[in-house]
């Protein structure tokens, strides 16, 4: 891999040089935490960007049948990793609880990859039993049909763009939220009148519902329970 600056203007450019390097490689393994382990291959190991306008770190590899993978591609990357899972066909569906990169617990966190630095061996840790964060809005003591719920980390370093961390939800007519798939941690719990999908991925507005949230903790594949009552705006 390489890259050079490059100014265009009127005229044209000649003499680029590109220095080549060898491209990195992340290696680790998939460990599966449930009462039927899935066929490894339907399984895909990624490095998403974690800004919109990012660059992304690797282009995927498949994870082979003994449950390992090898991303021989990587270039560096303000990145985080990702699995995906393909063809489910009504089988369970698996996600992730942790991400370890050596003995560092880097789940969902940005990772700095930089050029020339060795990486560490990940192991990836999933479950088929995906977490549920459900309960009751009330807002004035009526049910609160007419709010989102959003879902936000309490730690702001897992603000990032695409993260699974953030989620939003609408109540049913009864006033009930459910969220399904947060990985284990803390996080604040706030209702809005409106939202659109590009507040979830600014800071500030994610500040600024700090003030009016609710904290809870989920653990891993946890069912937790969470009502909210609301009088006017504020929880």
């Amino acid at each position: 891999w390489g890259e050079a600056p490059v100014t265009v203007v009127d005229r044209d450019v000649t003499d680029v040089r590109i220095e080549l390097r060898p491209a990195l490689i992340l290696s680790g393994r998939l460990v599966f935490q449930g009462a039927t382990p899935p066929d490894p291959a339907r399984f895909l190991v990624t490095l998403p960007p974690t800004k919109r306008t990012g660059r992304t770190g690797s282009g995927g590899t498949a994870v082979t049948a003994d449950a390992t993978f090898a991303l021989r591609d990587v270039q560096p990357c303000a990145c985080r990793l990702n699995v995906v899972m393909s063809g489910a066909n009504g089988a369970p569906t698996w996600t992730m609880t942790s991400v370890m990169m050596g003995e560092r617990d880097v789940t969902d966190l940005p990772l700095d990859i930089a050029d020339g630095q060795p990486l560490p061996p990940l192991t990836i840790t999933m479950t088929d039993t995906p977490s549920e964060l459900s309960g009751r809005i009330t807002v004035n003591g009526k049910p609160g049909a007419d709010v989102f719920v959003v879902v936000l980390p309490a730690d702001e370093r897992y603000w990032i763009y695409g993260t699974r961390r953030i989620k939003s939800a609408r109540p049913d007519a009864t006033g009930r939220y459910v969220v399904n798939g947060l990985p284990p941690g803390a996080y604040r719990v706030a209702a809005v009148t409106e939202l659109d999908q590009g507040d979830l991925q600014n800071p500030q507005f994610l500040r600024d519902l700090v003030g009016a949230s609710a904290e809870v903790i989920v653990g891993v594949s946890e069912k937790k329970v969470l009502d909210l009552k609301l009088q006017g705006s504020t929880l």
